[in-house]
């Protein structure tokens, strides 16, 4: 009997010898890419060509990163960087992100000293496998950083080299047969959208980008039966990262979701840009909401775009001196998802009852700000709070007009005729929200404070458009009656009819200032770009752009009762060309590039094929094509899966002439050396050319690796137009670390960051209670516990170095202090 070390072993050997065996390629040219930054004529996308000369360029020096974007797990055996500029040694950190959510460093290049086009290239012991996502930081690059080509050499199972001559003018993905509303007043409508990995490759007619197809590359087309694509939703004012108290209107529920949750909220909703208005500060790691944007992104849980807004309502005229001394710049982007245009001052109060600053102060903050490049969001509710915002920005402004900084006021309730008639001439930008106005009127903090005069100067979102002011729409979720429906399309009905969740009559002023469902949508999409200075990568359904796009049941601008708005259901959200969430209860197929296995000729063999009928044409995306057997049953297809997979089923497009009785079955087996196939199904029956035989594999089906289809009875020669196998993506469920709120532990601080052995763990108990510190996997998996004991009231001082932190390996982990009624977070990094 072999023992299971015996087993394991020979399963080992036998999983190493096949990656050696696999075609190996450079896989980036599989992956979207996002960079800090680049000088034009100069964009990462060189970093796909071997044979250009062209370097990614960025100035400035500092901190530049490049982040690559696979969607699907790949094995890389080996790294080459070649370097256009003379290295002198410094730090390179390679990062990367592993199926399950884990995100860990895995290589540091240091202390090599090199000149101009000079390669740094790295062969790790055993290869990084199921990697879908890799990060490469240079911490203290030149001042011209030039990087010319990137190698991550390596295989994505199941897939072969592409022919990228052929390959890489062709989508990835066609969406056609549907409405198409781009908000691009060049191409306003369209019947299809083409993607090639990140970005939106063309937008046209159906015949027009079908015939970008070509045979062997893999393009998926989905057939949306008439479906409406939109741009993504961008709600520019939110505080989904920083108020973790949400208050469900109009059931008044109190509910405190995890962020995880949130992003499921968002995602399903059709949202795929939030700004963040209170990112918190970077010299405060207690309360700073940035670190807490980039752990969900790094983890790959961050599933939207996010624009954060540095400072929150206690912070003063300082907030521009902390951001230079941490030096932070305006527009700095952390991450392909994570962005910092401005930053947010408070000029009067959360409901505009009173104004928080002078006009000296007012003016002090806005001048600073100005002066060092910062975009200012500027909270102003009442028109006392206005009239300083508006004045301190025609002064800083001068005789320029705001096109070039977009100085914002937040909220702008109340509005008089004079100011709305000055933002007008400055183009002073108006960022609103369509959840709640429709009730504010109700509340009494508005009627005592805001509307008990000239209430025709509130709420004047209409007056503003008309104006030609630029205007952007948001929700302030978790605020203003938005937690119970967070749909954009709420928002919409509320500004085209003023009606929101309470009964009460409308005074006509209110009336007057309803809105277009158009133009609703484009505070939503284009306007929201606009507002954080990214009109030219997303805001619309344009070539070249992200494709950041929602699909959804029913055309808003087709709708004729209002109400139908609330109707409206999202099936599909797309960021950056990943799909974030899907509904196929419209369509079956919509879902099958979100959760099934493309595959092409190298993972699949055939019994026999006719000339060039290769078998790669049943799984090209294309049923124009197929695979002919050229001879009569019994003949086969069998496919690879390269690792064993949950199956969820199997789809079968046929190819036959004539009709008639035919007999198919499905057969698989798993990743075990040996073994015989078994029977999964059995189809028996007639069929006819371009049906699909749809297999939904039960529950209870073991995982496969191997699938073939065997075909033992047809009245014509055997071929398949299409085959798609549907499987789990194996992506492991992340046990949530839930963040901290208030109770018996405060003031959690380690320090210093990263890791050293001199690191303490320091903490405030405020009532005596039982204690438990862990140590966490970035994946959620108790790795040790350091307390576990009844512990008094006090200060409490841990030296790091007890803990044991020689014990973990370079990464990323959390920190967590419990009591029975709360607990705190930290994120720890050891280098």
């Amino acid at each position: 009997m072999v023992s299971r070390l015996t087993t394991a072993l020979l399963l080992f050997i036998y999983s190493v010898t096949h990656a050696q065996n696999q075609p190996q390629w450079n896989v980036l040219m599989n992956a979207s890419i996002s960079a800090s930054g680049y000088l034009q004529g100069f964009s990462p996308d060189y970093l796909y060509n071997a044979k250009s000369p062209i370097c990614w360029t960025v100035q400035g020096g500092g901190v530049q990163w490049l982040e690559l974007n696979f969607n699907v797990p790949a094995t890389i055996n080996k790294l080459e960087l070649t370097i256009g500029h003379t290295y002198k040694g410094e730090p390179i950190n390679v990062y990367g992100r592993s199926a399950d959510g884990n995100y860990e460093l895995l290589h540091h290049f240091e202390n090599e000293q090199l000149d101009g086009d000079s390669l740094l290239d790295f062969t790790p012991a055993q290869p990084w496998a199921d990697i879908e996502f890799i990060r490469m930081e240079s911490p203290e690059s030149p001042l011209t950083l030039c990087w010319r080509h990137l190698g991550l050499i390596g295989f994505i199972p199941g897939r072969i080299p592409p022919d990228f001559d052929l390959c890489d003018s062709t989508p990835d993905l066609i969406y056609y047969n549907a409405q198409v509303i781009t908000m691009d007043t060049a191409n306003p409508l369209a019947e299809a959208v083409a993607i090639k990995r990140n970005k939106i490759m063309a937008v046209g007619s159906n015949e027009a980008l079908l015939e970008l197809r070509r045979a062997g590359c893999g393009t998926s087309a989905k057939d949306l039966q008439g479906l409406t694509i939109l741009p993504g939703f961008n709600d520019s004012h939110s505080h989904w990262i920083s108020w973790r108290q949400h208050i469900c209107e109009p059931s008044g529920d109190t509910t405190y979701p995890s962020y995880e949750d949130i992003m499921t909220n968002l995602s399903q909703n059709g949202w795929t840009s939030i700004s963040e208005l209170n990112f918190g500060r970077p010299d405060d790691g207690s309360g700073n909401h940035f670190y807490d944007a980039l752990d969900l992104d790094f983890r790959g849980k961050l599933s939207v775009r996010l624009n954060g807004y540095w400072g929150s309502l206690n912070d003063g005229s300082e907030i521009i001196d902390v951001l230079a001394d941490s030096g932070r710049t305006p527009k700095e982007s952390f991450s392909g998802r994570v962005r910092a245009p401005g930053v947010k001052i408070y000029v009067d109060d959360p409901f505009g009852t009173t104004d928080i600053l002078t006009q000296g102060e007012v003016d002090e903050r806005i001048q600073k700000s100005f002066s060092n490049g910062w975009q200012v969001a500027a909270h102003a509710v009442n028109e006392s709070a206005v009239e300083k915002i508006l004045s301190a920005y025609e002064t800083v402004l001068g005789s320029e007009s705001n096109e070039n900084f977009r100085l914002r006021i937040e909220h702008a309730v109340k509005v008089s005729d004079d100011q709305l008639s000055r933002m007008q001439t400055k183009g002073i930008l108006a960022s609103f929200q369509l959840f709640g106005p429709s009730d504010w009127p109700d509340q009494t903090t508005f009627q005592t404070y805001i509307s008990n005069t000239h209430p025709e100067w509130c709420l004047r979102w209409k007056d503003f458009m008309d104006a030609g002011i630029p205007v952007t729409g948001s929700s302030d979720a978790p605020f203003n009656n938005s937690v119970c429906n967070y749909s954009p399309f709420r928002g919409i009905f509320e500004m085209v009819t003023r009606l929101g969740y309470l009964s009460r009559v409308h005074a006509s002023w209110e009336l007057d200032q309803r809105l277009t469902i158009e133009q609703c949508l484009e505070l939503l999409t284009i306007d929201g770009a606009y507002a954080t200075f990214e009109e030219d990568k997303k805001g619309s359904i344009t070539e070249g752009k992200w494709a950041d796009l929602v699909i959804v049941s029913d055309n808003p601008l087709e709708v004729t009762d209002p109400g139908d708005l609330l109707n409206i259901r999202v099936l599909m959200t797309m960021v950056g060309g990943h799909t974030e969430y899907c509904d196929d209860s419209y369509i079956p197929e919509l879902c099958e590039s979100y959760n099934s296995f493309s595959v092409n000729s190298a993972s699949v063999i055939a019994s026999n094929y006719l000339g060039d009928e290769t078998p790669d044409y049943a799984y090209d995306g294309d049923p124009e094509t197929s695979w002919g057997s050229g001879d009569y049953a019994p003949q086969w297809v069998q496919i690879d899966l390269m690792h064993n997979y949950k199956i969820n089923g199997v789809d079968l497009v046929v190819a036959q002439y004539p009709s008639g009785h035919t007999v198919h079955q499905i057969l698989g087996k798993g990743d075990i050396p040996g073994g015989e196939l078994q029977l999964m199904h059995e189809f028996n029956g007639n069929t006819s050319d371009y049906e699909t035989l749809r297999y939904s594999a039960p529950p209870t089906l073991d995982s496969m690796r191997f699938i073939r289809i065997l075909t033992t009875e047809s009245p014509s020669w055997i071929a398949w137009r299409e085959i798609v196998i549907r499987k789990d993506d194996d992506i492991l469920s992340i046990n949530k670390v839930e963040n901290p709120y208030t109770g018996e532990i405060s003031n959690l601080i380690i320090s210093p960051l990263p890791l050293k052995e001199e690191s303490v763990i320091e903490f405030q108990i405020n009532r005596a209670c039982n204690l438990t510190g862990v140590i966490y996997g970035i994946d959620g998996k108790k790795l040790m516990t350091f307390i576990d004991q009844f512990c008094p009231e006090g200060h409490y001082s841990i030296p790091l170095n007890k803990v044991r932190p020689q014990q973990l390996s370079s990464g990323v982990y959390f920190l967590k202090i419990s009591s029975e009624k709360n607990n705190m977070v930290k994120k720890l990094v050891k280098l």
